[in-house]
């Protein structure tokens, strides 16, 4: 996740996963390469990046250098982020 914005969203959509999981919020893009020796200790990652320039093409980097990295933005596609997504789904 980029931001603790969409940490909240993603608390209040999937309230058990974030009580049993470990989460990385990285704040920014930038620090990708800062959480690399990170991703690789999990079997599994699940990646909610902006639906920006930015996001996708971190988001293109780490899947294409990872197998077990699975691109969630899908299930916010037509919205910025998760917390976007969140804002406008719950009106």
């Amino acid at each position: 996740m980029e931001g603790i914005f969409d940490l909240l969203s993603f608390a209040v959509l999937n309230e058990f996963l974030v009580s049993s999981s470990s989460i990385i919020v990285l704040n920014s893009i930038a620090f990708i390469k800062d959480i690399e020796h990170l991703i690789s200790n999990y079997t599994q990652v699940h990646l909610y990046l902006d639906n920006d320039n930015a996001g996708q093409d971190a988001t293109k980097y780490l899947t294409k250098n990872y197998n077990h990295i699975i691109d969630k933005s899908n299930s916010y596609k037509n919205h910025k982020d998760l917390n976007d997504f969140l804002c406008h789904e719950r009106r």
